[in-house]
């Protein structure tokens, strides 16, 4: 039978939660599995009853190992089993052949056969060693995804913790702009505030309204027509973190609306500074005043943005034909 040679497959999955020495678990697990994957390819790798080369090699979060091969009529099959555990080996006719207490193969042919094995795999011109080496690494594998997986739950919790504590910033935010004289925190803003949708220029962070530990500026705005707003501003300032809308009315709870969804970019020439360009998801409604704001940190000093802003009918017109004339790639079109 013709040996057919290993193809790598790197894992897509990467944490930025790190452990004590600076890398996370799957980043570990990787790096581990990198080393058996050359010991892999230094040995002729085939399923037990030696019809199939083994060819590629992936593994998921869950530590499932799926081995894919062909023979030599090109015919495939797929073995599948759970790293866990501890392996062992034993040579049996110049084979190295590993297996696991309680890990269990299961390998379908492409001719719909399937086979169950506690033998995982076979491996042919190899060394002690190495099989040695397979040994330890399956077993520090095992760890480094349980540590994983721990991580990645963990991650999953910490962002459900964010979100609520943002959720609970953001209202404490709407409920005290609701509640103020939002003339004395937002200029007005006459809209369209161009006539030929280029921008003008506009200071922020005068007088801003702080909330919490928190500083936002923006400008307000009152449509004279149910529709759409289209508008783009010129890069944010250092220590300005986001922007949204909301309606002023305090009797409106739009906390969960959704009325910026998407976002597309245009860089300027310096590749440094860039346009922020959208559409409103939501229609807003004519004659309701809406406060549109950017949010910093810290405090922050006074600053000019660039900004166009518009009331359209229908949100139907994609930005690169809206603007056209002003950018010439918007980079997220749409």
């Amino acid at each position: 039978m013709k040996t057919l040679k290993i193809i790598i497959l790197l894992l897509a999955y990467v944490f930025n939660t790190t452990i004590t020495n600076g890398q996370s678990a799957m980043t570990t697990a990787k790096e581990s599995l990198k080393t058996w994957y050359s010991l892999l390819k230094s040995g002729n790798v085939q399923t037990i009853d030696g019809k199939y080369n083994l060819q590629r090699y992936s593994i998921s979060l869950d530590s499932v190992a799926t081995l894919t091969g062909k023979n030599a009529d090109f015919e495939t099959a797929k073995s599948v089993f759970k790293i866990q555990g501890k392996i062992k080996y034993k040579l049996n006719q110049g084979y190295y052949e590993f297996s696991g207490d309680g890990i269990e193969a299961v390998t379908s042919e492409q001719s719909g056969k399937t086979t169950k094995s506690t033998i995982l795999f076979r491996i042919g011109n190899f060394t002690k060693v190495k099989a040695d080496s397979l040994v330890f690494l399956f077993d520090k594998i095992t760890k480094d995804l349980k540590l994983a997986d721990a991580e990645a739950k963990e991650m999953e919790a910490q962002k459900e913790r964010n979100e609520i504590k943002s959720k609970a910033d953001k209202k404490v935010f709407y409920d005290k702009v609701k509640a103020v004289d939002i003339n004395r925190y937002f200029f007005n803003l006459t809209l369209p505030n161009t006539k030929d949708k280029s921008f003008a220029t506009y200071t922020f962070y005068e007088n801003p309204l702080m909330v919490g530990d928190a500083y936002y500026s923006g400008f307000k705005f009152t449509p004279t027509i149910d529709g759409y707003l289209y508008w783009y501003f010129h890069t944010f300032e250092k220590g300005e973190d986001s922007f949204y809308l909301l309606d002023s009315d305090r009797n409106v709870d739009d906390i969960d609306v959704s009325y910026f969804n998407k976002m597309a970019l245009f860089k300027d020439e310096d590749n440094k500074s860039s346009w922020v360009i959208q559409k409103s998801a939501e229609k807003l409604k004519k004659g309701k005043t809406y406060v549109l704001w950017f949010k910093a940190k810290s405090k922050i000093p006074p600053h000019k943005k660039k900004i166009f802003a518009a009331i359209e009918a229908s949100n139907s017109a994609m930005l690169s034909e809206y603007f056209n004339a002003q950018f010439d790639e918007i980079v997220g079109d749409f």
